[in-house]
């Protein structure tokens, strides 16, 4: 067997697989674009719970839209303990360790602005909508 066989089918399946990297490189690059180009992130009437990561002392996303009678659940992904307090639901957690949770069921429209206690400095916001309201509902009004 002269060198074209093996070294040859090497090289084919060297370029095969660059080939293959550069279309997962622009397919990774425009899904990047569409995600940067996308509206803040909401939950549907089916979803009943959605989540906030907590991670490198920020709340991801910082703002969601939820339907009324949905569950959030907070998840803390730091290595240091965070709180989440929402003054015009009057609710407050203790602070939550890393990889615990806390969870809140949102049941009046409004907009809940929150922060972390133990840094204020993390803020985020939830929005709860009525169903088929485009609107909100009390905008942090008590």
């Amino acid at each position: 067997m002269g060198h074209g066989g093996f070294f040859g089918e090497r090289r084919v399946a060297r370029r095969s697989a660059l080939a293959a990297g550069g279309v997962g490189l622009a397919f990774g690059t425009w899904l990047a674009g569409a995600a940067l180009a996308a509206p803040p992130p909401s939950a549907g009437a089916g979803d009943a719970a959605v989540k906030v990561t907590i991670q490198d002392f920020h709340f991801d996303p910082p703002t969601l839209e939820v339907p009324v009678g949905a569950t959030v659940t907070w998840v803390n992904r730091d290595e240091e303990p965070h709180t989440i307090l929402v003054p015009e639901a009057s609710l407050g957690s203790a602070p939550v360790d890393t990889d615990e949770t806390f969870s809140h069921r949102f049941t009046q429209p409004g907009r809940y602005e929150y922060r972390c206690a133990l840094h204020p400095f993390m803020k985020g916001t939830i929005v709860v909508r009525q169903a088929g309201d485009g609107r909100g509902g009390r905008d942090g009004a008590r």
